[in-house]
């Protein structure tokens, strides 16, 4: 026990670097499958040097006094980088090209690195973080790690109302993100150090991302669904003439 809780967070360290090669490994397939010819290589380089840069700008920082001297500054590289990659990711005819060749059930499996967020209750068994804010965070990322395969297969077989389990798996992944940076600023301490501080840093953002890309994935899906019969329709009645 007492090495498993002292290796708990050094377990993103070499986790992090993986879940990043699956993210632009699974836009790589995405990328193969969608009618995007000719920029391909383009589209994966214009997406992985920033999230590359970012997991290793934040490494950076981690490791220096910046969150201690500055708390708020943690905070914003919390908030700032899931604003500032949605409004590119989204506002890009490329990336909704690859959500839609891509099966919805790839973005939300791959969240079932969430299940590190456990970490938080291994120190708070230790006395090292505060249990107001590491059992009701590590708790709601076990939980959305844990489901997030089971839905993945559930939204693969489309069984009975499978968009609406899609939907509510990655708001209760937000709302558990939204519940724990709540928390945090009232209990969590100051500046966590490195490599705890790249949960809030990097995990958390990454984990907005990938949730609201899905939700954006599914309300697609969902379009395309009722929109085609409407094509059909249209299709019919003007070869009728």
């Amino acid at each position: 026990m007492d090495t498993l809780v002292a290796l708990s967070p050094n377990i993103g360290t070499f986790a992090r670097p993986i879940i990043v090669f699956v993210v632009l490994l699974g836009l790589a397939l995405g990328l193969r499958r969608a009618p995007l010819a000719g920029v391909r290589i383009v589209t994966w380089f214009a997406v992985a040097v920033p999230v590359v840069g970012w997991l290793l700008l934040m490494m950076w920082i981690g490791q220096t006094d910046l969150y201690q001297s500055f708390p708020l500054a943690q905070r914003a590289a919390t908030l700032v980088p899931p604003v500032l990659w949605l409004a590119v990711l989204m506002h890009s005819r490329r990336i909704a090209a690859v959500l839609d060749a891509m099966p919805c059930p790839w973005l939300i499996g791959l969240q079932f690195y969430r299940v590190l967020g456990g970490v938080f209750l291994l120190q708070w068994a230790v006395g090292r973080t505060p249990g107001a804010f590491a059992v009701p965070a590590g708790t709601g990322d076990l939980l959305t790690g844990l489901l997030a395969l089971p839905v993945a297969i559930y939204v693969s077989k489309r069984a009975s109302h499978w968009r609406l389990v899609g939907y509510a798996w990655n708001l209760f992944g937000l709302a558990d993100f939204a519940m724990a940076l709540s928390i945090a600023i009232f209990f969590a301490p100051p500046g966590l150090r490195y490599p705890l501080t790249m949960i809030p840093t990097f995990g958390v953002p990454l984990g907005i991302v990938l949730h609201v890309l899905s939700l954006w994935q599914l309300s697609r899906t969902q379009t395309a669904a009722t929109s085609a019969p409407a094509v059909h329709h249209a299709v019919s009645r003007s070869s009728a003439y």
